[in-house]
């Protein structure tokens, strides 16, 4: 059974605090990536303000799980624009290097040529872009095929298909 929980509570739980991580590192990560903007017919445009920050503590989560976890190889299935992309990076490059393998149908070189322009040139090091469906994508990468991936992070945009993905994800490791 897949369960859903705050963010926060997990960083604890891994001894992370939220009083101890710096914000303004990830902020301004998400001021470029992460940043959305609310429709003002909307209630909650009203009660939480024009500006939210999708997935925010996901980028946060990873980059504490990369470094705390020594991980290496990182998997990731739909990356939107970026920002869980940049933290694993980030968090490759101040701990023992690797690559994160982002596959995404839409990522275009542009974004990626704007997104270099804003951060550290060494993240960029850590990453690898592939365009194209996850199905065909994944059934071609041999990491996945050998388990050298060591997190795999999904964001999808229905969370129905999370069972499915997961399933597909498995049957490749296991050779179905």
């Amino acid at each position: 059974m897949i369960e859903s929980c705050y963010i926060g509570n997990f960083l604890s739980k891994i001894d992370v605090y939220p009083e101890s991580v710096n914000l303004g590192e990830f902020d301004y990560i998400g001021e470029f990536t992460a940043k959305s903007q609310r429709s003002p017919a909307t209630p909650e445009y009203l009660k939480l303000g024009a500006f939210f920050r999708n997935d925010y503590e996901r980028g946060i989560l990873l980059y504490y799980l990369v470094r705390m976890l020594k991980i290496s190889s990182v998997l990731e299935l739909g990356i939107d624009r970026a920002y869980s992309t940049l933290c694993v990076a980030r968090a490759l490059n101040e701990t023992i290097g690797g690559t994160v393998t982002s596959i995404e149908r839409s990522v275009e070189q542009e974004q990626v040529v704007a997104l270099s322009k804003l951060f550290p040139h060494e993240w960029f090091k850590h990453m690898k872009f592939i365009k194209g469906e996850f199905e065909q994508s994944c059934s071609s990468l041999e990491e996945l095929k050998t388990g050298q991936f060591e997190l795999i992070s999904i964001k999808l945009k229905n969370p129905n298909d999370l069972v499915a993905t997961w399933k597909y994800l498995s049957d490749i490791v296991t050779g179905k």
